[in-house]
């Protein structure tokens, strides 16, 4: 309600005059009475094209804000949290979103992409890939000019409609064909819905002391006969993750603290109602290039040996108190690499049947054989069989078979890894798991950074 578009002149293409941006007045309040404004500008360096400036600004309910792109063209905007009056830092953590990613129902006549560079946003959250494409991890910047940071790429991949553009960022739900009269008046178009507005939208958190983002939004096609562009909304904290449980606590991390309720939709939204952990369900990360990189394996699987089975130093053989597969790994100029588990200094090892350890299947995964109630940190590592070497480039390691007995209060498998030691993450599904990101401290509590 006291929401004020005092410009919009993004580009200064209009539609008013004046600054040449779009600034909503009044956007943010945070409990000290400091009101931010969200501002949105073309960065430098980068040339916005629109076919129809008078989409842009405040949208709906006026909790988004809009940016019509021209056809086959892309912008780079910077979307930045203003004070109306004075300076400011944020102290804490903060989330912003993007919704409403579509294509036309043919896909060579338009599509919605946008891209956002690693290194400014902490967490990013999406809740199905259905109708959107969200790839973590890309080599170099979104503008290819820095070569030090990778990038996220967001593409749409279903059909959209105007009836289904989100209203209302903390009322993000389903639209079917009988709440849409263009679907009413076209019966064709109704294979296309319903249309679930969270699965078409993408929530990241920044960090501490980050004021602004910069954002490339893009209207790709091959086919181009529209004229009318593609409208990009931006907004704050959603109801996306709204249906979120709190993770189990994983032995020895105390029990998190339950991601607060999302409350209903307010004229200014504050800083605190986000969730405190985003759950990447889904397609957190889609790895592009995982398979291409695994051939280095070369048909290892047909070349190892287990040369040593005693972690921890309890058998079932003697020798090094580890797991050894050794030719694990064979690397293109030859290297061969042993895949290695041992305890973690400090921690301790209890099984009730050790003989289930060691190689397994196929002899491409290590099982290790876990005693009920407790807990161990163990450390995988990758050897070579002789000399030293460095791996260049980046790797992949998966964790396999998370489940419970039929009655959880009997047995529940958890795994407990510190976010700073993977640069990445995926996870198929979550009806089956719960994956948490984020939580405070190092699993083992000795770490706050």
């Amino acid at each position: 309600a006291n929401i004020v578009m005092s410009e919009n002149n993004l580009g200064g293409l209009g539609p008013d005059s004046g600054a040449e941006e779009i600034r909503l007045e009044g956007y943010y309040r945070l409990p000290d009475g400091t009101v931010l404004d969200m501002v949105v500008r073309v960065k430098d360096g980068s040339t916005y094209q629109s076919e129809d400036t008078s989409q842009n600004g405040l949208y709906g309910d006026g909790m988004t804000a809009l940016v019509n792109v021209k056809d086959d063209t892309s912008v780079t905007v910077t979307v930045s949290l203003e004070a109306s009056v004075g300076d400011f830092e944020f102290e804490s953590q903060w989330y912003m979103t993007l919704y409403d990613f579509d294509t036309q129902k043919d896909p060579a006549k338009q599509v919605e992409e946008a891209c956002i560079d690693d290194d400014q946003y902490a967490d990013i959250a999406v809740a199905d890939c259905d109708s959107m494409l969200v790839t973590r991890g890309l080599p170099n910047s979104c503008d290819g000019t820095r070569t030090d940071v990778t990038h996220t790429t967001i593409v749409a991949t279903g059909v959209g409609f105007g009836c289904d553009n989100p209203l209302d960022a903390m009322d993000l739900g389903t639209i079917e064909c009988a709440d849409c009269q263009q679907c009413l008046d076209q019966p064709s178009i109704s294979q296309y819905f319903p249309v679930n507005q969270k699965e078409r939208a993408v929530m990241f958190r920044f960090p501490e002391g980050a004021e602004s983002f910069d954002v490339t939004f893009s209207v790709t096609c091959t086919d181009c006969v529209f004229t009318g562009g593609r409208a990009f909304h931006i907004g704050t904290t959603s109801n996306l993750c709204e249906e979120d449980t709190p993770a189990p606590t994983l032995a020895p991390v105390p029990q998190p603290t339950p991601r607060p309720s999302i409350p209903p939709p307010t004229p200014r939204p504050s800083v605190s109602p986000a969730p405190t952990t985003l759950h990447t369900c889904g397609c957190p990360t889609a790895f592009d290039n995982v398979m291409a990189e695994a051939t280095a394996i070369e048909d290892a699987n047909a070349n190892i040996v287990m040369s040593a089975n005693n972690l921890g130093g309890l058998g079932p053989d003697s020798g090094a108190e580890e797991i050894r597969l050794e030719g694990y790994y064979r690397l293109p100029d030859g290297t061969v690499l042993d895949m290695v588990v041992r305890v973690k200094d400090g921690s301790t090892y209890q099984s009730e049947d050790t003989s289930q350890n060691g190689l397994y299947g196929d002899g491409m995964t290590a099982l290790v054989n876990v005693k009920d109630d407790t807990s161990v940190t163990v450390t995988v590592s990758l050897e070579a069989s002789v000399g030293d070497f460095e791996f260049e480039s980046q790797w992949y390691m998966t964790l396999y078979d998370f489940d419970t007995q039929k009655d959880p209060a009997k047995q529940v498998e958890e795994a407990c890894i510190d976010d700073d030691q993977y640069a990445d993450i995926a996870v198929a599904d979550c009806d089956s798991m719960l994956v948490t990101r984020g939580l405070p401290n190092s699993c083992d509590g000795t770490r706050t950074d």
